[in-house]
């Protein structure tokens, strides 16, 4: 759903995510240059996904890309851009792509396809074969469509580039213990749910996990465990719109007894210290 103020131009591709799409094409609609960097300078997204004319799926005839206007919303929106439906696309066609600003391209409908052509290689080769048999060497097949995209693309042999640029994780630990009020104990269950989806989706949190004290008595019953990748991701986290709404509107209203703390990983479950422990 476009966010407001925006028109629904920016939406993405009409249709369904998977190998079925072709089935529901629907129209394509076509993303604006200017609501492009509207939506960027809004929401300040590191990569854009842009509706130039691919489709989830398998496209019904041939794509027809729109390349001046991915050219156009490349000089507007500043920050590299995506495009989903990569599938049915020629060679000449992802070199332009990646030459007008797109950095990130969403190629799995062929993939599948590759897959699937082996399964029936080996049913064919052992009819009465089972589970095992079936998804013998099917990882050929995709291993050598991976590597024709990566050179086509331009990746191949860029590893050590790539890291240079690449921050190691600093695992954090946000830790809060809380207790509630007795009326309000049978609704820590949904509440803890909610903020797992709502706190899960902001960016630069690993995992959330939420847990009932073992025994009854413990001087705090209810816990929060927010797992962020880096100690950068404490400040974007405290401010996210999505934090300050769940712990404004529905945690801190019943969790007035609590207490919260960030813990920085000092080692793994061998006493191996995190990359860059001592930055």
């Amino acid at each position: 759903m476009p966010r407001p103020g925006l028109s629904p131009r920016t939406s993405p591709p009409p249709g369904v995510e998977g190998e079925d799409a072709a089935r529901h094409p629907g129209a394509v609609v076509y993303t604006a240059p200017e609501e492009a960097a509207d939506y960027v300078t809004q929401t300040r997204v590191d990569f854009l996904a842009v509706s130039i004319g691919t489709v989830h799926g398998r496209l019904r005839g041939t794509p027809q890309l729109d390349l001046d206007r991915l050219a156009a919303i490349d000089a507007a929106a500043g920050v590299p851009l995506v495009i989903h439906g990569g599938t049915g696309l020629s060679d000449a066609q992802f070199r332009a792509l990646i030459e007008r600003g797109v950095a990130k391209i969403n190629y799995y409908t062929a993939l599948a396809d590759a897959a699937a052509e082996q399964i029936r290689a080996n049913v064919a080769a052992y009819p009465d074969g089972g589970y095992t048999a079936l998804l013998r060497d099917i990882q050929t097949p995709l291993r050598l469509e991976i590597e024709r995209c990566m050179r086509l693309w331009g990746s191949a042999g860029r590893a050590e580039e790539l890291l240079t640029h690449c921050r190691p994780w600093r695992p954090v630990e946000h830790l809060i213990v809380y207790n509630v009020a007795a009326e309000a104990v049978g609704n820590v269950p949904e509440l803890m749910a909610e903020g797992r989806a709502v706190l899960g989706a902001i960016p630069g949190v690993r995992d959330v996990f939420t847990g009932t004290a073992v025994r009854e008595e413990a001087a705090y019953r209810f816990c929060w465990n927010v797992r962020f990748c880096h100690p950068a991701v404490i400040a974007s986290y405290r401010d996210h719109p999505a934090h300050r709404a769940f712990a404004d509107g529905r945690f801190r209203p019943i969790a007035q007894n609590r207490i919260s703390i960030d813990y920085l990983a000092t080692g793994d479950a061998h006493g191996t210290p995190p990359p860059d422990s001592s930055a």
